[in-house]
C-alpha cells in the first residue's frame, strides 16, 4: 500500500503485524523474534514517511534493541539486519 501511494492506508495493517508479532514472540521467542524485529522497522518507516517521525522512534529503538540481542546470539544471521 504504501508504495503505491497509500501510505495512511498501510500504517494498520504495520500495526497489526507488529502486534501479532510481539504475541507470537512471547509465546515462542525462538521463532518470533526475527519476525517482531522486522515487524517494528516496518512500522517505524511507515510512521517515518507519513511524517510521524516522534512517534516512529518507539518502534525503529525495539527493532534495533531486538536486532542486537538476536546477533548477539547469531552475528552471521542478524547483524546485516542491525546494521
Amino acid at each position: 500500500l504504501s508504495e503505491v501511494g497509500r501510505r495512511e492506508e498501510a500504517l494498520a495493517p504495520a500495526e497489526e503485524a507488529a502486534t501479532t508479532y510481539r504475541e507470537l514472540a512471547e509465546v515462542n521467542p525462538a521463532a518470533y523474534l526475527p519476525d517482531l524485529a522486522g515487524a517494528l522497522n516496518t512500522l517505524a518507516i511507515q510512521l517515518s514517511e507519513m511524517g510521524r517521525r516522534e512517534e516512529a522512534l518507539a518502534p525503529a529503538e525495539e527493532a534495533a534493541t531486538t536486532y542486537r540481542e538476536l546477533a548477539e546470539v547469531n552475528p552471521a544471521a542478524y547483524l546485516p539486519n542491525l546494521a
